[in-house]
């Protein structure tokens, strides 16, 4: 599908975005990166679209058009839910036709608590709760 000509090359839309990363999740906000698309249709990439869906409707919403960096911050993420990206490619052409999906999710806990005990369960330098009970002392001077 053609679009415009200059000289002896045609501009065509872009491939869609490549590489799409859920990179960090805090609070109620993730952070996505991407590479650039591997076709441009001839022409500099203007633009990336990008929309959110979460995973129990799989719908999706745009939450940044004409974003200019290969990277974004989505906030405003519903605590308990989990969420997929997607990224299109945007030229003088128009919008890529298929978008570049996130190979990871960005899961935002219910509360501190679980995004506490998530951090922990992937870090080996986070505090280690013991089991054991540890002996204690009884002085019959307190009751």
């Amino acid at each position: 599908m053609g679009c415009v000509f200059f000289g002896p090359w045609q501009k065509e839309k872009p491939g869609p975005a490549h590489n799409v990363l859920v990179k960090e999740v805090w609070g109620f906000n993730a952070l996505v990166e991407w590479e650039p698309p591997k076709d441009d249709g001839n022409s500099e990439i203007t633009g990336y679209s990008i929309q959110k869906a979460d995973k129990k409707t799989m719908e999706w919403f745009t939450v940044y058009e004409h974003n200019h960096f290969t990277r974004c911050t989505v906030s405003d993420l519903i605590m308990g839910n989990e969420y997929y990206f997607r990224v299109y490619s945007e030229n003088i052409c128009g919008l890529s036709e298929q978008p570049g999906v996130s190979k990871n999710t960005a899961n935002i806990p219910k509360t501190a608590q679980d995004n506490l005990d998530e951090e922990q369960s992937g870090s080996q330098w986070g505090p280690q709760i013991s089991a054991e009970k540890q002996p204690r002392s009884v002085d019959p001077q307190y009751p």
